[in-house]
């Protein structure tokens, strides 16, 4: 039996926690003691406690970092989380270690958490990260800028990691830590996997990497089935953004049966599409017996969603609101099973990008064949390898 301490510190909403769970699940019936260790307890929280698991909150930094221009590159988002500052990076490393120094734990579990990652590797605690494309970038330098818009070179991205390097090795020369020679290093861990498939990898052309496909809930939530009433069968999952009003009521006049989750939800939306054709729920529905009969996916074109849509061979219609998810929008849109509509041309294109998914039947196709790749996927396989690598890693627990 081991102690394992499951990480996620960077982003939001539930599919950080969906790729996490499935696996302490598992891990939890091979008779391991495991202990979360989230950002977020709003979503996450109440979806840990109905299963039995215990956490805690991250460590933040009391000032935080400020907004300002959006992160051109991944170097921006480690700048944030605190690696941009020698002070700001002892404060959160020394919260780590009181943690690792708390639970004992003999493998880190790590969900797009570099703080954990970095603190581990300096603990020497055998530390496996369990990432997108988007959370664990290539190793190429500089990082992979993902706004060309903001017309950021080569060398001011370049300058951005020295400056970064040189925070982090200053951290490292006053606690008695070797150096780094390069910042792509600060967020190895012993075992690095890319928990998706390469057509869903938010960076183009990644020239290495290990792919063991997605990994999410799929068999938790409410039952709901189709009724079978209306011509088209659609499954939103959507935030509960201004929009959100507009695409229900162009919905309603289609001829669709609509099955929406929505986190967060009004009642006064609630109350204005009750006993019609869309049904809304506000917590988790079960998604494997949606998809199998559904036409068509309304989503962000978060990860999650996105990669249970691409495994069911449904067409989607993707509504971005973040970076990473205008990334995957890209990359589904160039295998052709989805369109993409920005939120402030929701009024003017939503209405025929809807019809034309569901009436041109070669995005259905397209989705078909995509799924066809890994039609033999086995979710359950993947979380059993990823125990036996658990079992593999050297317990090494942490001493001050």
């Amino acid at each position: 039996m081991k102690r394992i301490l499951l990480a996620w510190e960077l982003g939001g909403n539930y599919g950080h926690i969906a790729k996490l769970l499935p696996v302490a699940q598992h891990l939890r019936q091979c008779g391991h003691e495991l202990l979360f260790v989230i950002k977020d307890a709003t979503e996450a929280g109440p979806l840990l406690e109905s299963a039995g698991f215990c956490y805690i909150l991250t460590p933040k930094h009391a000032a935080g970092k400020k907004r300002g221009t959006p992160p051109a590159g991944f170097i921006d988002i480690l700048d944030r989380a605190g690696f941009g500052s020698a002070e700001i990076l002892t404060e959160l490393v020394t919260a780590w270690r009181r943690i690792y120094a708390s639970f004992q734990p003999d493998v880190i579990i790590a969900q797009y958490a570099p703080l954990a990652v970095f603190t581990a590797r300096l603990a020497a605690i055998s530390c496996l990260q369990l990432n997108t494309g988007f959370e664990y970038p290539p190793e190429c330098a500089p990082f992979p800028c993902f706004r060309p818009n903001l017309r950021r070179t080569k060398e001011q991205l370049l300058a951005k990691e020295a400056a970064l390097l040189e925070s982090v090795n200053l951290f490292c020369a006053g606690n008695d830590h070797a150096s780094f020679v390069k910042i792509q290093d600060v967020i190895k861990a012993d075992i690095n996997l890319l928990a998706t498939f390469p057509e869903m990898d938010h960076y183009r052309g990644r020239r290495a990497g290990h792919f063991i496909g997605p990994i999410s809930i799929v068999e938790e939530g409410i039952n709901v089935s189709w009724t079978g009433r209306k011509a088209h069968r659609i499954f939103l999952y959507m935030r509960n953004i201004s929009q959100l009003e507009l695409i229900l009521e162009t919905l309603k006049r289609s001829d669709a049966e609509v099955i929406a989750c929505i986190p967060g939800v009004s009642e006064t939306l609630l109350a204005a599409f009750a006993g019609g054709a869309i049904r809304i729920y506000p917590t988790m529905v079960r998604l494997a017996e949606i998809l199998a009969m559904a036409d068509l996916v309304i989503t962000h074109a978060g990860h999650g969603t996105t990669a249970n849509a691409f495994l069911a061979g449904v067409p989607m219609l993707m509504i971005p609101t973040t970076i990473e998810q205008w990334l995957l929008t890209r990359q589904m849109e160039l295998l052709g099973v989805g369109i993409a509509v920005r939120r402030d041309r929701l009024v003017a294109q939503f209405p025929a990008t809807l019809a034309k998914l569901l009436g041109d039947k070669s995005f259905r196709q397209r989705a078909r064949t995509m799924a066809g790749r890994y039609a033999g996927y086995d979710q359950r396989l993947v979380i059993e390898r990823i125990a036996n690598t658990v079992d593999r890693l050297p317990a090494s627990r942490y001493t001050q």
